[in-house]
């Protein structure tokens, strides 16, 4: 009879020694396992049980203690497949007295399957209960609370305490907190003939909330099982709900109120809506509004010459079901009509919405503005000074013609540049400077004002101007306009009226100096003369004579000089070929060129004749050629003179220095070129102050005095040079008229 329990159960059945080898094993344990017997038995306990199962231990203390065991543990079927199964174990003796161990071992691994299913679908059911917005709560056919979300809690304030007491309880509490409201007593009632029926209302909880309850039986196919309640705060979606019903008002007086003509138009054509300015606008009745779309488009063909241009303001076939139209009409009466077509979603399909809006003035206003812009352009581009606009970073909107042709750009190329490239650096950084001090306390440095800088062309010279900055714009949009004025001829005509006064200055004052000096000198020079004729020949009274003749000497030829210079000496001017003049004074003085010095001539033939008084024209050539030579003394080089014919204009096109006055007609040039060291540009216009020299103090008048006789003569000398590149003295003289 055991053996046939033994073989006939459902179970696994292992007979096994105390210490571990398996004796028998039953037909179930060769099916949960695998394995045949001999499998099993040879397997033993320790290939069929999980070793590393921390349960075994507790397993065998206890059947060490008690002599019987049982619980969970994991197995190995055939492959090491692990599976769970629960165990009962029980020692006994055997036949030979030797102590045995039964093993029954039930496989419940499809039941924790099962068991883990479950867990998963409540986890999930309870996670999605709270997840819904929704407060949730179900209770069973008694009244006990069977289930609850956090939400349902939250919305009603209800403790543990209260949800453990059960249906009534809650009831209770939720009826007290909602002021015992008929609506309230009729959704969270616990009456069991209310538990068949689903039930649903709002109420109103104190401080404004709303909350939508939905009360329904719960049934597991025909099994009245309890009942759910749904509870959700509605306060929000009510007052969004009341926003909606009043943007919806204002939207409809909007619509009603709006300047533009507005009419909806359904998937048949037929008007759907319309305002009351569309009837204004388009002259129809609300018969002709609500008619056909053939009476419309009939209707508003009268409104224009042109049938084409009428139906497209209701032209629903040329529409693209996508896209936003846009048109202008022109109607018989002169009105100017824009038309804006929106494809709209409506309850019975795809419509259409129309905008209509009387553009008349605003066409008449716009051109009004572009004429007046036309004028501006057409003043802009006329002005002699350069108008800039500039955005408040710096940047060049706009550029008149003007602009860019003082600072040398062609049309177009102003535009996007910083204001700071029309500018050498201390100047921009300057200008930026005040410019964004303006822009942030309001402080004015420059804006409104006029002041003279140095510009910067395209080409990288520069030249002084006037600029004056202005504020434009409005003020969330500041702009600035510059008007800018190339002042280069003014500064050259201040500083040549400059010149003339200095010149004049030093001329009185070298005139009279010199007067007064020859005065002294006659009486030194006659009276040494006299005393002279006294002194015997080879005394030392003698030789501090001749000492004194020849210093009285010196100091005439300096008064000379300065009455030169002043264009006071005594003066009988002739006409004179002034290539012949310059041929004699380069044959005298090439004796006195300092070594290394060489000297070439290039003397024009044919000449006309200029007026200049022989003597002082030799003292010209001279102060010149001497300058010259002095400027090569020391590290030697060539000097070229030459004369030529000029023109007045081409006189006036010289660039670099110029003092007196320059000829108005045609001269005659005589031009002294060295390749020395040169003279600084700071230094060119001093060159023909009295004894300034650039080589050392106190030199003399050899300058001064050839500016005093050319100015004598009624012309200029032009002086160019560069440090390094030498220097040309051109004198220019006018050419004498027929006598």
């Amino acid at each position: 009879m055991y053996r046939l329990l033994f073989e006939g159960a459902h179970d696994a059945i292992l007979l096994t020694a105390v210490d571990g080898p398996v004796l028998r094993a039953n037909a179930a344990a060769c099916r949960i396992f695998g394995m045949s017997e001999a499998e099993i038995c040879a397997a033993g306990r320790t290939g069929l049980v999980d070793l590393s199962d921390p349960r075994l231990a507790d397993l065998l203390a206890m059947r060490e203690r008690t002599g019987r065991a049982e619980g969970a543990l994991t197995f190995f079927r055939k492959g090491g497949i692990p599976f769970e199964a629960e165990l009962w174990s029980s020692v006994f003796e055997g036949k030979d007295g030797e102590s045995q161990t039964w093993m029954v071992i039930r496989d419940v691994s499809e039941r924790v399957r099962m068991e883990d299913e479950v867990r998963r679908i409540n986890a999930y059911l309870a996670a999605q209960a709270e997840a819904s917005p929704d407060g949730i709560m179900v209770f069973d056919q008694r009244g006990a609370v069977v289930t609850h979300n956090r939400r349902f809690l939250r919305i009603w304030s209800l403790d543990s305490a209260t949800v453990a007491a059960g249906c009534a309880a809650i009831a209770e509490k939720m009826l007290a907190i909602a002021g015992g409201s008929a609506e309230a007593r009729q959704v969270v009632s616990c009456d069991p003939v209310l538990d068949l029926v689903t039930v649903t209302g709002e109420v109103s909880l104190p401080g404004g909330t709303r909350v939508l309850c939905h009360s329904t039986p719960l049934w597991v196919g025909a099994t009245h099982m309890g009942r759910v309640w749904y509870h959700r705060d509605v306060t929000e979606l009510r007052k969004a709900e009341a926003e909606a019903r009043t943007t919806a008002a204002i939207l409809a007086a909007q619509f009603e109120a709006s300047p533009e003509a507005l009419v909806v138009t359904g998937p048949d054509g037929r008007v759907v809506t319309y305002n009351r300015r569309s009837l204004e606008m388009s002259g129809l009745t609300e018969a002709d509004m609500v008619a056909s779309p053939e009476v419309r488009r009939a209707r508003l063909a009268a409104l224009t010459t042109d049938p084409a241009g009428a139906s497209t303001l209701f032209d629903e076939e040329s529409l693209h079901p996508e896209q936003d139209h846009h048109v202008e009409v022109v109607l018989a009466d002169g009105r100017v009509i824009e038309q804006h077509v929106r494809p709209l979603e409506l309850p019975q399909g795809r419509g259409v919405a129309w905008f209509y809006r009387d553009i008349t003035e605003q066409k008449r206003l716009i051109e009004a503005v572009r004429a007046g812009e036309r004028r501006l352009r057409d003043v802009l581009n006329a002005a002699i000074d350069g108008i800039i606009g500039i955005s408040v970073t710096g940047v060049i909107e706009t550029a008149n013609p003007a602009a860019e042709q003082i600072f040398g750009y062609g049309a177009g190329e102003l535009i996007g540049l910083d204001v700071a490239a029309l500018m050498p650096a201390p100047y921009a950084a300057v200008h930026a400077r005040d410019v964004e001090r303006y822009v942030r306390t309001g402080e004015a440095h420059i804006i409104g004002k006029s002041r003279d800088l140095t510009g910067l062309r395209k080409d990288g010279t520069t030249f002084p101007l006037e600029l004056a900055v202005n504020e434009t714009g409005e003020a969330d949009h500041v702009r600035f306009v510059g008007i800018v004025r190339d002042i280069t001829a003014r500064k050259r005509a201040e500083e040549a009226l400059v010149a003339a006064q200095k010149a004049e200055s030093l001329g009185v004052l070298a005139g009279g100096i010199a007067h007064q000096l020859n005065n002294l000198l006659m009486g030194i020079m006659g009276n040494a003369g006299f005393v002279a004729m006294e002194a015997l020949p080879g005394s030392p009274a003698g030789e501090a004579l001749r000492d004194i003749e020849e210093a009285s000497a010196n100091a005439a030829s300096l008064a000379r000089a300065l009455l030169s210079y002043s264009g006071a000496a005594p003066d009988a001017p002739s006409r004179v070929d002034l290539s012949q003049l310059a041929g004699e004074v380069t044959g005298l003085l090439t004796a006195r060129r300092p070594p290394g010095v060489s000297l070439v001539t290039n003397f024009a033939v044919g000449l006309p004749a200029v007026r200049l008084n022989p003597a002082r024209g030799r003292e010209l050539l001279t102060h010149l050629l001497v300058n010259a030579f002095e400027a090569l003394a020391e590290v030697g080089g060539e000097v070229v003179v030459s004369t030529g014919l000029v023109s007045a204009a081409a006189a006036r096109r010289t660039g670099g220095f110029v003092s007196g006055q320059l000829p108005q007609t045609g001269c005659v040039s005589l031009e002294i070129a060295d390749n020395g060291p040169g003279i600084a540009a700071d230094v060119l216009p001093r060159v023909f102050d009295p004894f300034f020299s650039t080589r050392f103090i106190g030199r003399g008048l050899g300058l001064a005095a050839a500016l005093g006789i050319v100015r004598a003569a009624g012309g200029a000398i032009h002086v160019s040079s560069e440090p390094g590149k030498g220097a040309t003295f051109t004198v220019l003289i006018p050419v004498a008229g027929d006598e």
